[in-house]
């Protein structure tokens, strides 16, 4: 009920026609390509949409003042979201683990071309976090790297919250999926 064949898309679930970008990195993580593939749908599509509606270039300041441009992946269909681009940690690193995965789904195929082209994705969006890794002031943190929640305090997903109103506040959540992306660690896997 959540996919379409036509363009790749996936919905939040049944009757609820959101677009949310990590049911694509969840899909291809939790279910796997192998399965989605034997039920019909076509997860280089599902990448693909992801890929083309959530896919955003934005600028994020760092707390010391410097902004660098960054690119990842937004909470929802970006084209859809009036508040502008706003990058999710967590679900650029859930992206990047399903490019790796979908790497992976190639080579065992023998399609080394495709296989290198996620694999070069993956490392892209790994790269790209790697801009946004602050220091947390937080006595817990002590000062150590982490991730920011989103590239904007305060910031309307599009699924009824909003990202921590801090901008200097490490995420736990992106910055476990970040270190289990780069070690090639599937928290989803049903093994």
């Amino acid at each position: 009920h959540t996919y379409s064949s036509k363009d790749g898309a996936m919905k939040r679930g049944k009757g609820d026609g959101t677009i949310a970008t990590d049911t694509f990195a969840w899909a291809i993580a939790a279910i796997g390509p192998e399965t989605l593939a034997a039920q019909g749908m076509d997860p280089d599509g599902i990448m693909a949409f992801a890929e083309e509606q959530c896919r955003i270039t934005t600028s994020f300041a760092r707390p010391n003042g410097e902004v660098v441009e960054v690119t990842g992946f937004d909470f929802a269909k970006a084209r859809n979201a009036p508040r502008g681009g706003v990058m999710s940690t967590e679900w650029t690193a859930q992206m990047a683990m399903a490019f790796k995965i979908m790497s992976d789904y190639h080579a065992d195929r023998e399609d080394a071309r495709k296989s290198e082209e996620y694999r070069k994705k993956a490392e892209f969006y790994l790269g790209e976090l790697d801009k946004l890794v602050i220091a947390s002031p937080s006595p817990s943190g002590q000062g150590a790297g982490c991730l920011p929640y989103a590239t904007v305090a305060n910031a309307d997903t599009g699924h009824g919250w909003r990202t921590p109103a801090g901008s200097s506040t490490g995420s736990v959540a992106g910055t476990a999926y970040t270190v289990f992306a780069k070690k090639g660690y599937n928290p989803l896997a049903l093994e």
